[in-house]
């Protein structure tokens, strides 16, 4: 358990507090004080930045979703990424209040995993912006060009002109079919990252609450992210 709290630092330490006595003990002791002091410090640091950069990722995220529900021919699609938004910041926030209950808010332990579920979930919301781009492209391509295309294949013998409208009508029909694949991978991404965040959620619950193997395990877990 030292080893794996101290890592590399761990032997030369302990040769030194051989060494020295008392006096190299308590130097070594308030260094690693200082140092845990100072990481605590830093993710406290990182997750205040993060806090308020989520703060204006929902915001701007929830906005835009809010543009296409209008989008009746993309309802589908419209209606998973809402959900899903609604979803993974139910999700964080559950997280977030077990290991306020597993942990100690000024744990080194607890900074690390709400840092490790702060990613997950900035990722998803980041997924979900690009959701966004690519309905409002989609929409922007529109529908009506089928109909248009529909006339213009039908056509026994076109002209030149025909034919280059014909390629150009398929090429955009090509494109929108690109971005709607590209919104479904999307979709489905998400889809696994919550579901592995449920997966998570039930690790940590589980994680036995003696100390270091409570931590080793919610480690393990929230890496399964």
């Amino acid at each position: 358990a030292w080893m794996a709290a101290f890592g590399s630092t761990f032997l030369p330490a302990l040769f030194a507090i051989c060494l020295g006595g008392a006096g190299f003990a308590s130097t070594i002791i308030q260094y690693f004080f200082k140092w845990n002091i100072h990481a605590a410090k830093h993710f406290a640091s990182v997750q205040l930045q993060r806090a308020a950069y989520r703060q204006y990722a929902l915001a701007g995220v929830r906005r835009e979703l809010d543009k296409c529900r209008s989008f009746d021919d993309l309802a589908d699609m419209v209606t998973q990424a809402r959900e899903q938004y609604s979803e993974i910041t139910e999700r964080f926030e559950t997280i977030k209040n077990i290991l306020l209950r597993k942990l100690d808010a000024g744990e080194l332990a607890h900074g690390r995993l709400i840092n490790l579920a702060e990613q997950v979930y900035l990722v998803t919301l980041d997924n979900l912006k690009e959701v966004v781009i690519l309905l409002l492209s989609i929409k922007a391509i529109g529908s009506d060009y089928e109909i248009q295309l529909e006339k213009l294949e039908k056509i026994e013998q076109p002209s030149e002109g025909e034919l280059k409208q014909i390629a150009t009508l398929r090429e955009r029909r090509k494109l929108q079919q690109t971005q709607m694949d590209k919104v479904a991978d999307l979709l489905t991404k998400n889809e696994e990252a919550i579901t592995q965040i449920d997966v998570t959620i039930a690790c940590v619950i589980d994680a036995r609450t003696m100390p270091g193997d409570a931590t080793l395990n919610m480690e393990t877990a929230m890496r399964e992210l």
